[in-house]
């Protein structure tokens, strides 16, 4: 019979993990941010409100940041983060036409030019030969940060570690899609939770797992708690139990979004075990609130609707006055500036 250790390295997913976890070790140099990029006017301490962690260039056309804005003000929102249309049109994209990464970084930064609290993320292709490159000219050009969906390929796989080092170089968080996708195609084996463990070879990296993995929801906690165990300062507590590093490093940081994915029964599972569990004191603090509307029909209807379900969670759970705010803002200017 084989053994359930033998099964686990035979899979795909926890051979990622065992490799990362033989590796991070050894890589303990820290490397300082180099240039901060062009300074959009963009606010750098968020002010109270509720803002969307996860929006969407979803086709093209002309930018019309100013009724996107007046959207997401009617939607009882004072700004978020935009994702930038992908780089390769795709039949489930409508009206897509062939876009330079050039072209697809200033249409984003268009997209959020009305307000100061509006912040323009890349979708960037982390595979690719020259994502390093891209990395340089969407910061160079002012970009706040990073968007990946990787439906082909393990999110960590070739080139693409390089790629996120550089982002944590520049203190740049990313945005990955994680839990199934509906895209078509068989792709939930490279966007289970752990799957994200060898980023933790990515010294300084702020990464978000958006929409809580649904259907992993446990497991991408799990994850969490492993992220935030490589910190000096949980390695440090009394009778803490996890082995110091052989040497200084700076660990990546770790939040989610709670983007639906998870509706309704399966949403408030999730909440209850997060705001349940004795992950509740660290994840309450990098827990986000996120919508998947698109900026060219902002679905204010919607956006208010999924406030007032979690709204009424919290109310269940009694869930604390700057656990909220953390939930709609705080966490979240965090994940922008460390």
């Amino acid at each position: 019979m084989t053994s359930r250790r033998s099964f686990l390295l035979g899979s795909a997913c926890f051979g990622a993990a065992v490799s990362a976890a033989r590796n991070v070790q050894a890589e303990v140099s820290v490397e300082l941010p180099l240039i901060a990029g062009k300074d959009l006017g963009k606010a750098k301490t968020l002010p109270a409100g509720r803002y969307d962690e996860h929006i969407h260039v979803y086709k093209d056309g002309p930018a019309k940041p100013e009724a996107f804005a007046a959207r997401i003000a009617e939607a009882g929102l004072a700004g978020g983060c935009v994702y930038s249309r992908e780089q390769t049109p795709e039949p489930r994209l409508s009206n897509s036409s062939a876009l330079t990464p050039e072209q697809i970084v200033d249409n984003v930064i268009e997209w959020c030019s009305a307000s100061p609290t509006l912040y323009p993320f890349y979708w960037i292709d982390p595979s690719r030969h020259d994502a390093v490159d891209l990395v340089d000219m969407a910061v160079e050009k002012g970009i706040c940060g990073f968007k990946v969906i990787r439906n082909n390929g393990y999110p960590c796989d070739g080139p693409a570690l390089d790629a996120y080092r550089r982002m944590a170089r520049y203190g740049k968080p990313v945005t990955f899609h994680s839990g199934i996708l509906y895209d078509g195609v068989p792709s939930s084996e490279y966007f289970r939770p752990v799957v994200f463990e060898p980023l933790l070879r990515a010294q300084g990296l702020r990464f978000c797992l958006a929409h809580i993995s649904w259907p992993w929801c446990d497991e991408c906690m799990a994850v969490f708690g492993k992220m935030y165990s490589a910190d000096d300062n949980w390695s440090n507590r009394p009778n803490a139990t996890f082995r110091k590093p052989v040497a200084k490093a700076v660990p990546p940081k770790m939040f989610i979004d709670s983007t639906p994915g998870a509706h309704g029964i399966w949403r408030r599972d999730a909440f209850m075990r997060m705001y349940g569990s004795p992950f509740r004191p660290t994840v309450s603090k990098r827990f986000m609130f996120g919508t998947d509307c698109d900026v060219h029909d902002y679905m204010v209807s919607y956006a208010r609707k999924t406030q007032d379900f979690d709204d009424a969670l919290f109310r269940e759970f009694k869930v604390t006055d700057a656990e909220v705010d953390a939930y709609y803002r705080s966490s979240l200017q965090t994940f922008l500036f460390g």
